[in-house]
């Protein structure tokens, strides 16, 4: 964020995807979904209003600092006594999230969403319970590696303040490629070895079998998009649509 003569503005790639109409009709329609107030807005109202558009993973994208974290299949585990993640994956996820140009958006941010999504495939209803419990362990695991960000007790509590997990579990898939125009350099992984099979996968999706292609759709669904809307929020005075 720039400040000059005591006034800050979001930095010029930010302001200017706050400027976009359709941008701003989100936050508009986001406003009115949750009267104004977003940090106790219902997470299904958050949830059913993002559904609602079928250009929403589209619209998350456009705001430029949004960037995804990804889990390997199973992960974060399930359970009580379970000690995840080995320090190894923790520090890979804090230095990629560490980066000064996400740190500074997380810090600059006036909203965090955490979209948390799951792989598909699921037939029965426990099934997809299991993959709604797994988006919610990544929703909440985002959250504690963002707080870890601060280095200080009431940074960190100024970026806790700010969060706002939604868990859409597997209820509509991110598809590879659009994962792959939106976000290829914007992905963060559980470790170098797992970047580097992303970038190959995915630069030769089409070229992938079928049985690989589903594969991958699922390794990108395990997934967490993390948006930082440094834009002013509406008041929520009156209803528009995504």
């Amino acid at each position: 964020m720039r400040c000059t003569d005591h006034a800050c503005a979001p930095p010029p790639l930010a302001a200017a995807a706050c400027e976009k109409p359709e941008i701003q009709r989100l936050l508009a329609g986001l406003a009115v979904q949750c009267a104004g107030d977003y940090f106790t807005c219902p997470e299904s109202k958050i949830e059913d209003y993002l559904l609602s558009s079928e250009a929403f993973d589209q619209l998350l994208a456009e705001f430029p600092d949004t960037v995804t974290i990804h889990f390997e299949s199973g992960k974060p585990p399930r359970g009580a006594g379970r000690e995840w993640p080995p320090k190894e994956v923790e520090e890979h996820y804090l230095s990629r999230l560490g980066e000064a140009d996400t740190r500074r958006a997380l810090q600059q941010a006036n909203l965090i969403l955490l979209v948390a999504r799951a792989s598909g495939g699921a037939r029965s209803a426990s099934e997809i319970e299991s993959n709604y419990q797994y988006a919610r362990l990544r929703a909440h695991e985002a959250k504690r590696l963002i707080e870890r960000l601060g280095d200080a007790p009431a940074a960190i509590s100024a970026l806790s303040a700010k969060i706002k997990p939604v868990n859409l579990g597997a209820s509509r898939a991110l598809d590879p490629e659009i994962f792959y125009k939106n976000y290829r350099n914007r992905r963060i992984t559980w470790s170098e070895l797992a970047d580097s099979a992303f970038a190959r996968a995915l630069d030769a999706y089409s070229q992938l079998s079928s049985k690989d292609q589903r594969a991958w759709r699922e390794i990108v669904n395990q997934v967490v998009v993390i948006v930082p809307i440094t834009c002013a929020l509406p008041s929520g005075d009156s209803p528009k649509a995504p």
